[in-house]
This record gives C-alpha cells, structure tokens and sequence, in this order.
C-alpha cells in the first residue's frame, strides 16, 4: 500500500501499518476457525488480537 502512493507521502502513509498488522492477524485468526457461535465469540477473538498487539507494540499507541 505505501508503494502505491507518491513518494513525498510515504511517511504520511507508515502511521497505517502497525493497524494493518491488527487488521491481518485478526483475519489469519479467524479464518481458521472459520464459523462462529454468536457475535460475542468474534468480538472476543477479535479484542484478544488487537489488546495483544497493544501490550507487545506499546511504543506504538499515541
């Protein structure tokens, strides 16, 4: 995606990657489980990810 845009606007666009990242692992994850119970079961995968990624990144969040 950073590629895809004008050189001058690469640093602009770096801020997204760390989200991306979130957004991937949540993806990876639930693929493989495929079908879910509810909707609770996916919110509870889903902020499992997304709390992991602020514990081990915390440089990260402003």
């Amino acid at each position: 995606m950073r590629m895809e845009k004008p050189k001058p606007r690469w640093s602009q666009s770096k801020t997204t990657n760390l989200l991306e990242r979130a957004f991937e692992e949540v993806r990876r994850r639930t693929k493989i489980m495929g079908v879910f119970n509810n909707r609770k079961s996916l919110e509870l995968i889903m902020f499992s990810v997304l709390f992991r990624t602020t514990i081990t990144k915390p440089q990260y969040i402003a």
